[in-house]
Order: C-alpha cells, then structure tokens, then sequence
C-alpha cells in the first residue's frame, strides 16, 4: 500500500498540489517502511510535530506504544498546523483505532485560492451490517449537531462560493480574509 500511496503523493506533489492524508497505516509511525515513505516524498508525520514525546497507542489491541493512526502531510501543512487531537477509543462507533483531528489555519493555507466546487471525493462505508451503519450515522450526525456544523458548513459554503464568483466578475483574486469578520 505505501508504494501505491509514495507513486500518488509524488505525482501530486509535482503538480504543486499539497498533500494531507489521515490514514489507518497498519504500520507504527517510526517503522522503517514508514521513514522510508516519509524520506521518498518529503511528507511528515504531523503528529510527531504537534505532540512532543512518545504518541500515543491508537489502536486498541495494539501494544503500549503502537500509533499506527496517522495524518501525514507537506511542510506547508507543518507551517499552518494549529493542533492534533486523538479521539478516545469508540467514540465513534465500534472502531478499534482511534479518530485523529487535524486542525490547520485553512485561512492561510489556502490564501486567496477560490473554492472549486468541480473536484468531489467520496468514501463509501464498506460495512455490511445495516445496524453498523445506522449507528456510524447516528454518531456523525450527533457529532454534527453537537458543534452545529450542519448550520455553519453550509453557509460557509454559500459565502465563500459568493466571494469568488464575485471576484471572478469583478477580474480580482478573492477576498476570503474579509468574510472572517
């Protein structure tokens, strides 16, 4: 898996994209194969920056000191990474590894970049069981209102969508910064 991901992220990386993965690696963070990924596309370990001293386990059979949950990412992420949080085991289902949260300052990673609403990804749920599936939803949607991201996401979207068909009319870059105030 990491040669598929190394020949991605290189391919990315030169084209100027950057790069932030959050991945269950099935290897720890310090394994060789995974300073050799690191050393081959020049991507970090977000983790080992933001938190000093051993990370913790993230998964749960795993042993004492097995951080195999990672968020990876460029040196531009480095500059504007803000925190890190572990999430605590099964907080979001019955998943045996722990969430991860990455928090980067998307003010000043993105700039004046305009929002484009042509590139989707999407992941599909490979569980099986309907109940799984009802109870992932159910935690994603009580995540959701908890932090009334089911309000503010859209209209985040709507303004920021605004400010760059405006700039685009207007033959200016947009102006993301003003909408913060």
């Amino acid at each position: 898996m990491l040669d598929d991901l190394k020949v991605a992220t290189t391919r990315e990386k030169a084209t100027g994209s950057m790069i932030l993965i959050l991945m269950n690696a099935n290897t720890k963070h310090d394994a060789k194969e995974m300073k050799g990924f690191y050393q081959a596309t020049g991507l970090n370990c977000l983790a080992s920056a933001a938190i000093s001293g051993t990370l913790p386990r993230t998964y749960d059979r795993g042993a004492e000191d097995t951080c195999v949950d990672l968020g990876i990412g460029c040196d531009e992420n480095l500059d504007e990474l803000i925190g890190l949080q572990f999430e605590p085991f099964y907080s979001t289902g019955i998943y045996d590894h722990r969430g991860l949260t990455v928090d980067l300052n998307i003010k000043n990673l993105l700039g004046g970049t305009a929002y484009d609403t042509t590139k989707s990804t999407c992941r599909w749920i490979s569980e099986k069981r309907p109940a799984t599936i009802h109870k992932y939803n159910d935690n994603t949607w009580t995540l959701m209102q908890q932090h009334n991201l089911h309000v503010k996401l859209p209209g985040l979207l709507v303004l920021y969508d605004a400010e760059a068909s405006a700039a685009e009319e207007e033959g200016r870059e947009p102006d993301f910064e003003s909408l913060d105030k």
